[in-house]
């Protein structure tokens, strides 16, 4: 059977409130749906207690918009740009993307983390795990100076290193800034041993 793809709501028919989602299976998706607010654990907790308070009978599910795949997203946001009460994130993706946190709940993720054990505490690493820790750290820490400070050697062994491992940016720890400089830096000093060969 055809599955549907499509933009749906789930609406409150005594105050009109709704849910907006956006779905490539109705039929699942709605299912999921039914099955969390049983549980009473749906994401939308301004869904979820209504859903307690009035009953499973008080909502529907229909279908606003159907949609292609590659358009989805993008239908789903012109629904979501009308502020439905019970959704709780208003950019359309996947996640909790355009949701923010109040102050309240992000002090209590604070709070959680307060004195959480490390899951290295109590591990005995080998020497050899140890002697690579400390190479890939004072690296990460070498290459990082060189970037903000916009030094680059080509004796240094690191400096040359790095240029070679320019693929595997992505291990070192640099902001989108740094990169930025760090892929300039490499350029420049590939262009200049080039040049300096070529001589």
């Amino acid at each position: 059977m055809k599955t549907i793809i499509c933009v749906y709501q789930i609406r409150n028919l005594i105050n009109g409130d709704r849910y907006i989602g956006s779905t490539k299976n109705y039929k699942a998706r709605i299912r999921a749906h039914l099955n969390t607010l049983r549980k009473g654990i749906h994401a939308s907790k301004s869904m979820q207690n209504a859903f307690d308070s009035q009953g499973e009978k008080v909502f529907v599910f229909e279908i606003v918009e159907m949609a292609r795949t590659r358009n989805l997203l993008a239908c789903e946001q012109r629904y979501l740009d009308q502020h439905p009460t019970y959704n709780s994130a208003m950019i359309a993706g996947p996640g909790r993307r355009g949701m923010k946190n109040s102050y309240e709940h992000r002090a209590r993720i604070s709070h959680s983390l307060i004195g959480r054990i490390s899951p290295l505490k109590g591990k005995i690493l080998t020497q050899k795990h140890k002697d690579r820790l400390s190479v890939s750290v004072g690296k990460t820490k070498h290459v990082r100076w060189h970037v903000r400070k916009g030094l680059w050697s080509i004796d240094c062994e690191l400096c040359a290193r790095s240029l070679k491992e320019y693929s595997k940016l992505k291990c070192l720890t640099l902001t989108t800034a740094e990169r930025k400089r760090f892929r300039k830096s490499c350029e420049t000093s590939e262009y200049i041993q080039k040049s300096m060969r070529a001589a």
